[in-house]
């Protein structure tokens, strides 16, 4: 297993140690646990670890495979994720492609602060991008923007977006449904990124659009219908007054796709079709 910050370990032998590591830790400008003094002294507490942002000193060590090194050894790899962040920049997507990271970096302080997709393929909000001391400056790129629009319409798939999906928009303050399939990733600038469906945004600077439960047809709804993949041939207006006809259209496996419309949208359309 590759080390890091969060799987190894320094053996505390004196208070002189710690001092002197404290000071180290100080330099780099790391987070130290308040108590890490009175931790050592009066409760036993001799090994120096990095756990949830913060070095502190504990009595045992955790189950997960921990590596013993040398407080040299552990300020050289300080070092090394120092100069990790230091490649990076604000307002630019960066991909690890061995596990198809994706993400874009917010802020940098002692830490990368990013939204994305996190090394376990998972989406995340905007975090502390815990383990970017895992990889090397060699090994993170910086994404293009086709590698981010496929990633991110990856990412929208997964979450159900698709033509016909009703969705909140990612601000919350309206509603749309998507009218086709087509995905496009906007950059206007660093500070405003954006998925489109269609004409309407489903993300927006990592913040995704909440998709709307699909409500099933009913009798006496009036559908809008089209033939999956033949859109172009055309499509029907009908009001369903039979059962076996509702059944039909809400089965997952119908070829058709039949959207509830109101009654007023109904007419209008009919008449187009006259």
């Amino acid at each position: 297993m590759e080390r890091t910050l969060e799987n190894v370990h320094v053996v505390i032998y004196s208070k002189k140690m710690l001092k002197e590591a404290i000071k180290r830790l100080n330099n780099h400008g790391q987070n130290i646990e308040t108590d890490i003094m009175c931790d050592y002294e009066f409760h036993g507490n001799d090994l120096l670890i990095y756990h949830d942002g913060l070095f502190k000193v504990i009595q045992c060590l955790p189950t997960h495979p921990n590596h013993e090194v040398t407080l040299n050894d552990l300020c050289e790899m300080i070092i090394d994720e120092e100069s990790n962040l230091k490649s990076m920049e604000v307002g630019k997507w960066y991909t690890y492609q061995p596990n198809k990271t994706m993400f874009h970096v917010v802020s940098i302080d002692k830490s990368v602060f990013a939204y994305g997709i996190d090394f376990e393929g998972n989406w995340n909000k905007v975090c502390n991008l815990m383990g970017i001391d895992e990889i090397g400056n060699s090994d993170i790129r910086e994404a293009t923007k086709e590698e981010i629009e496929n990633a991110l319409v990856e990412e929208a798939v997964k979450r159900g977006f698709s033509k016909g999906v009703s969705f909140n928009s990612p601000n919350g303050k309206y509603t749309y449904t998507a009218i086709n399939n087509k995905f496009e990733f906007i950059i206007d600038d660093p500070t405003y990124q954006r998925l489109m469906i269609g004409d309407h945004a489903i993300m927006v600077n990592g913040k995704w659009a909440e998709i709307i439960p699909e409500e099933k047809l009913k009798i006496d709804d009036w559908v809008f219908v089209q033939l999956k993949g033949n859109e172009h041939l055309g499509f029907s207006v009908q009001k369903l007054i039979f059962e076996h006809s509702v059944k039909y259209y809400n089965s997952p496996n119908c070829p058709h796709s039949a959207i509830k419309i109101d009654k007023e949208t109904a007419d209008r359309l009919r008449k187009e079709l006259l």
